[in-house]
């Protein structure tokens, strides 16, 4: 006759596993950082920015830690003068996204 597992059991049982899921993963992770960083400056993407309210900026803002901003594009005369300003006179600015995108 098999003997069923009590609640005790059960709950020993999942703890161990949720324990075990929880620093498994750490085991085997290799370091991000370590492993996308480009080799040369060449390696380095370009990224254009579209659209520069608050959350373009936003993003513009975290994407320079892994490229380099080269465009950037709003419709608004007076939000492309705010994001030259911030971002200095190294990006080329546009008015109309699809110039941006098919420029070379």
């Amino acid at each position: 006759m098999t003997q069923l597992a009590n609640r005790r059991d059960v709950l020993k049982a999942s703890a161990s596993l949720l324990v075990a899921g929880a620093t498994g993963g750490g085991f085997f992770a290799w370091p991000a950082a370590a492993q996308d960083k480009p080799k040369s400056p060449n390696e380095r993407p370009r990224i254009g920015s579209i659209g520069m309210r608050y959350q373009g900026t936003v993003i513009a803002v975290q994407a320079r830690q892994f490229g380099d901003i080269v465009a950037i594009c709003d419709v608004d005369r007076h939000v492309r003068e705010q994001a030259r300003a911030a971002f200095g006179s190294t990006p080329r600015i546009f008015e109309d996204y699809r110039d941006l995108i098919a420029r070379n």
